[in-house]
């Protein structure tokens, strides 16, 4: 079965006792139909997400944390609110180096997210 990105999504919540959670999903881009697909697993036709900051990464992979903390920063800094969620896409590996596109969603209002 042939496949396209892998897509790594992210979020923090914060339980009743106030203990940080982070929830992890890896999902793929896939390039032929599935039509059975067991539990856990779902499909999901289109996935759309708007009001994003954006960033591409090209570095050592270990680097990555790097390119999250700097849309922290950016939207720190220009009074964007954060919800929280991030979407990773790995578009391809360059010999050392890894090719991928980050996505934070915002806000429309709220709080801004106090840490990740």
């Amino acid at each position: 079965m042939p496949i396209g990105p892998m897509i790594n999504y992210s979020n923090l919540e914060v339980d009743e006792n106030g203990q940080a959670k982070i929830n992890i999903k890896i999902m793929v881009q896939l390039k032929n139909p599935i039509y059975n697909v067991e539990a856990p697993y779902e499909i999901k036709k289109e996935l759309r997400i708007s009001n994003c900051l954006f960033a591409r990464f090209n570095e050592k992979e270990e680097n990555i944390q790097f390119a999250y903390q700097k849309l922290g920063v950016y939207a720190f800094e220009n009074d964007i609110k954060l919800k929280g969620d991030s979407y990773t896409v790995f578009v391809k590996k360059e010999e050392e180096n890894i090719v991928a596109d980050i996505f934070m969603e915002c806000l429309k209002g709220g709080d801004l997210l106090e840490s990740i």
